[in-house]
């Protein structure tokens, strides 16, 4: 995998997201997996957590804290991927 192919979005300035804007995230998502691609959302709202728990977003994309955690799974991926 590129590491080109790896998004990390940060929604910490989103306060609120609609179904179609969880839906185009999730395709989204299987765009960018689809061509080997990784995506992780960091920042989220508790008001905008509620919606992504209740359609399963976890799941699908994985959810952090803060921008520090996403990066350093990013980087822990890389390493567990070079020594397999």
């Amino acid at each position: 995998m590129r590491e080109s192919n790896r998004y990390l979005l940060s929604l910490r300035h989103t306060k609120y997201m609609s179904s179609t804007a969880f839906a185009t995230l999730l395709e989204f998502w299987k765009q960018v997996t689809a061509d080997g691609g990784q995506v992780k959302i960091c920042g989220m709202d508790p008001d905008v957590r509620v919606g992504a728990d209740i359609i399963g977003l976890g799941h699908c994309i994985p959810i952090y804290e803060d921008q520090r955690t996403a990066l350093a799974a990013f980087q822990e991926e890389g390493r567990t991927q070079a020594t397999s």
